[in-house]
This record gives structure tokens, C-alpha cells and sequence, in this order.
């Protein structure tokens, strides 16, 4: 039994480190993913997304544990300032390109205003959410899922999920 409970203590500290480090994602000393999960395009030109760990499920030996992060929005003023890389200046059509090693079907973009306040939340047609926005800058946040470890025994796959944020600006 005790081995059970350390077993799952050194998974959630790993976890959060997981957590911590895509929150930090782009600062001086941290580590970046090899690609982007996401990433944004208008006019020729194209951003990265931000990288935030949204929740993970992962096997224990003795079972499936369950982490959920703090949203998004929570955190979105405190790393304003990590925005300027991840911004996009709409010029024409947005177009978003997910990496091969992400699931995303039926994506969900979350788009926030300036404020930093949730304005709405859009499933199927992204682009066309994107085209949608009036003149302003938007804070979008755009989920994906990556699969990890197949868990022969259990027929399923860990699995994180991930909020790729880019600001947007609407002239």
C-alpha cells in the first residue's frame, strides 16, 4: 500500500514539473518542444503557439491517475508578457496547422479579450471562428491531445492535453 501512495506522489510532482515547465514555455532556461503542436498563419506570416498543459492521464501499474491544471484563463495575464513572440497580426485569412504527433479532432478555440476574460468558446470550423472577430486583441487558445505510452494491458494510450495559445490582433 505505501508503495502504491509514493508510486502516485512522485507522479503528480511530475506532473506538476510538467505543468510548470509548459506554463514557462519560451522563457530563458526552459525546455521547448521539438515542434509546434499548433501554429498560426495570416499573410504569409506564421507564429508558434504557446504551450500549456491542460490535464494528463497516465497509468500507474495499478491504475489510471488523473491531473487537471488550472485554466488558462486564470494565467493568461500573469504571462502577458511571454506574448509578444506568440503574436499574429490577422492579414487575410488565419489558417491553423496542427503537428502529425497531435490529435485534433474536433479541437476547441477559446478565445479570450483583452481583459482576459472568456468570450466565447467555438468546436468545428476554427478559421472561420477566427475570421469571425471584430477589431481588437484576442487571446486564442486552441486544445489538442497528445498520446503517449499504448498500456497494453488496459487497450488505451496515456494521454495530455495541451492549450496552444497565440494572441491575435484585429486591425
Amino acid at each position: 500500500m505505501k508503495k502504491s501512495f509514493r508510486s502516485r506522489i512522485i507522479l503528480l510532482m511530475s506532473l506538476l514539473l510538467l505543468f510548470i515547465c509548459a506554463a514557462c514555455a519560451g522563457t530563458e532556461g526552459t525546455v521547448r518542444m521539438p515542434q509546434p503542436y499548433v501554429t498560426a498563419t495570416s499573410g504569409g506570416v506564421s507564429v508558434e503557439t504557446l504551450y500549456y498543459q491542460r490535464w494528463a492521464e497516465t497509468w500507474t501499474g495499478e491504475g489510471w491517475l488523473a491531473a487537471d491544471g488550472v485554466p488558462v484563463g486564470e494565467d493568461l495575464e500573469r504571462s502577458r508578457d511571454l506574448f509578444d513572440r506568440y503574436t499574429l497580426t490577422r492579414d487575410g485569412p488565419v489558417t491553423l496547422l496542427f503537428s502529425d504527433e497531435v490529435g485534433h479532432e474536433n479541437p476547441t478555440l477559446r478565445v479570450y479579450d483583452e481583459s482576459y476574460a472568456l468570450v466565447d468558446k467555438y468546436q468545428g470550423d476554427l478559421e472561420a471562428a477566427l475570421a469571425a472577430l471584430e477589431p481588437g486583441t484576442w487571446w486564442c487558445s486552441v486544445s489538442v491531445t497528445l498520446e503517449g505510452t499504448y498500456i497494453r494491458s488496459q487497450q488505451r494510450c496515456e494521454r495530455r492535453g495541451y492549450e496552444c495559445l497565440f494572441r491575435l490582433v484585429v486591425e
